[in-house]
């Protein structure tokens, strides 16, 4: 009983001089724990969206690559793995190169110089002798990669 007395009968120490002032600190404003799930889930959309793209068009052109290099297939599972991760982007390389043999100086030369003509023999001849320098490149490509034997 003695202690509860002490206590109601005053504090102890006194207040600060100048009184209690009461601050209403303003904050941000307060969403729902959901809005960072929409967040979320939009961005998994994107994320999900180029997956499929990707999955769609590799399944497309490693089924192409396979067709045409018909007897040679993948033998592991890491080549075939290979073949459908990495055939999208060797497949856009080749377009990049492609696109630019045929824009290049020379040939808007002999498209300027032949453009009224229907048929043209020097198009012609560009566009072999285009051909056997890629042709030339592949078969060096795959020789310097494949084994001796």
């Amino acid at each position: 009983m003695l202690l509860n007395s002490a206590l109601t009968a005053g504090p102890i120490c006194k207040p600060f001089s100048g009184g209690i002032s009461v601050q209403n600190i303003p904050h941000g404003p307060v969403y729902p724990a959901g809005f960072a799930g929409y967040i979320t889930l939009a961005r998994m959309k994107s994320v999900l969206r180029f997956v499929g793209i990707y999955c769609v068009l590799s399944a497309a052109l490693g089924a192409v690559a396979l067709v045409s290099s018909f007897p040679a297939r993948p033998s592991s599972w890491l080549g075939w793995l290979g073949l459908f991760v990495l055939v999208v982007p060797i497949t856009l390389v080749g377009e990049v190169v492609a696109e630019s043999l045929h824009r290049n100086r020379i040939a808007r030369a002999i498209e300027r110089r032949t453009q009224s003509k229907r048929f043209s023999w020097l198009r012609l001849g560009y566009l072999l002798s285009l051909g056997l320098v890629v042709a030339a490149a592949v078969v060096s490509i795959n020789l310097a990669f494949s084994p001796a034997g």
